[in-house]
């Protein structure tokens, strides 16, 4: 029986030559696809220049997606000749992509991820090897935009796994692309999973042998922080696991920032060379978020139990304060979801205006 895995980095001539190719091949699916598409959708695509500011002084080569040179990347290359790129000097604290993420507060910003970042992310163990008995094929089911996509699409393409990629992550699409690619490792979020689950459109009898590795991560640490490996750890239903090996983590009081013992429930601070490198013409939000010793100041509220697993309690801003008691929207989540009549849940702030009359 197949089994389903879900999870909510000099190259010699040859190699070079083959890289030319599968760039070429890539350039002819691009082109492809954007011919496919209608106008609205192409200019809403690419577009986003206006969105990134760029600073002048800095001695990084940066390359919009929506602009001519990034266009001519896919036309001057084919499957006789590459271009050499030698003379060029990147270093690994150079910013290699820039994804945007809301941050743990305020409105959305550009985190600068490394090519450390992304060196360190892409040869750290997610949990899953022990059980890669075959060919791993996995099916991007998130958006390359994101960052739980775009690692999961670099992971794949630097360990030569097969990745099916989709137009549209509707849950029919999926389900489809399951059966006729055969994939067995799909990254999906815990709401998908909740669909998956009671959707009459899954077959439940395809899906009896499936793994759920869960992880938590965050943009600012290219994605991975803490995950479930082995069998032993993917019973643990209330956690998403161990600390990751690329990590230091502490949890600390949220007003006193004490470091706290293991059971205590405060903020998760992190660090490690998969930590950004700041957000994008935003000082003030990076000194807020990173401290000068490296720590990456979450607002997740946590705790480390008596055998290292990370348990997510809920995250600070948007904790529920009723008289004496602070409420996690997940937990009222998680209750409402028991009922089989509800398809999913979303607890979300609601002001109460009231009055007081004195007589």
């Amino acid at each position: 029986m197949r089994k389903l895995y879900l999870r909510t980095l000099h190259a010699n001539e040859n190699k070079r030559n083959r890289a030319s190719r599968y760039l070429a091949r890539m350039r002819r699916r691009l082109m492809k696809c954007l011919n496919d598409k209608n106008e609205e959708e192409e200019r809403r695509l690419w577009n986003t220049s206006h969105k990134l500011s760029i600073n002048p002084t800095s001695n990084c080569h940066t390359v919009l997606m929506d602009s001519p040179e990034f266009l001519s990347l896919l036309t001057q290359y084919d499957n006789n000749s590459f271009i050499n790129h030698r003379a060029d000097v990147v270093n690994q604290s150079d910013f290699a992509a820039i994804l945007y993420s809301s941050g743990t507060s305020g409105s959305k910003k550009g985190v600068q991820l490394t090519h450390r970042n992304l060196i360190v992310v892409i040869n750290a163990t997610t949990g899953a090897e022990q059980y890669y008995n075959e060919q791993l094929v996995s099916l991007a089911t998130r958006a390359l935009a994101g960052v739980f996509g775009f690692t999961v699409m670099m992971r794949a393409v630097s360990h030569k796994e097969t990745l099916v990629l989709l137009q549209t992550f509707e849950l029919e699409t999926i389900l489809e692309a399951v059966d006729k690619y055969k994939a067995n490792y799909m990254p999906v979020s815990p709401s998908e999973i909740v669909a998956l689950l009671k959707s009459d459109s899954t077959n439940k009898d395809k899906f009896l042998n499936v793994e759920i590795l869960r992880g938590y991560g965050l943009t600012e640490t290219a994605a991975m922080a803490a995950a479930t490996k082995g069998p032993m750890e993917v019973i643990r239903l209330d956690s998403v696991g161990r600390l990751s090996e690329i990590m230091d983590a502490k949890i600390v009081d949220p007003i006193t920032r004490e470091a706290l013992f293991p059971g205590q429930e405060g903020k998760l601070w992190l660090r490690g060379q998969n930590v950004m490198k700041g957000y994008v013409g935003d000082d003030n939000a990076t000194a807020e978020t990173l401290d000068p010793e490296g720590w990456l100041k979450t607002a997740d509220l946590c705790y480390f139990d008596s055998q290292g697993f990370l348990v997510i309690v809920g995250t600070l801003k948007e904790l529920i304060k009723y008289k004496a008691f602070q409420v996690p929207p997940a937990e009222l989540e998680h209750l409402l979801l028991s009922n089989p009549e509800i398809t999913d849940a979303a607890v979300i702030p609601y002001v109460y205006i009231y009055s007081l009359i004195i007589f």
